[in-house]
């Protein structure tokens, strides 16, 4: 049995239980995405793989964000590094899209 490879795909990044629980729920409950999934391919790039899976995704890859510190005086707070979404694109890539 052969796999066709669709032409495009979706290519998603999560990282954080708030996030991944977000994403997932929005994955299974969402019918217009579901409606698009079904031609198109979905890739999803998370710190917990396991939590997608089951979730109709082609692919899950796993990977492990960086936080950048806030520059402004006293703040503590953490950001995620958003250059990391070029993971999520290399994986697709990788993939053959």
């Amino acid at each position: 049995m052969s796999t066709i490879r669709k032409d495009c795909c979706v290519t998603l990044i999560s990282c954080g239980e708030k996030y991944n629980s977000f994403l997932l729920k929005n994955i299974e409950s969402d019918v217009e995405f579901k409606k698009m999934t079904a031609d198109l391919d979905l890739i999803i790039t998370t710190d917990n793989p396991d939590m997608f899976s089951g979730c109709g995704a082609k692919k899950v890859f796993q990977f492990v964000p960086s936080f950048l510190r806030d520059v402004r005086r006293s703040r503590k707070r953490r950001w995620f590094n958003f250059h990391q979404k070029r993971l999520a694109i290399n994986n697709a890539l990788g993939e053959g899209y």
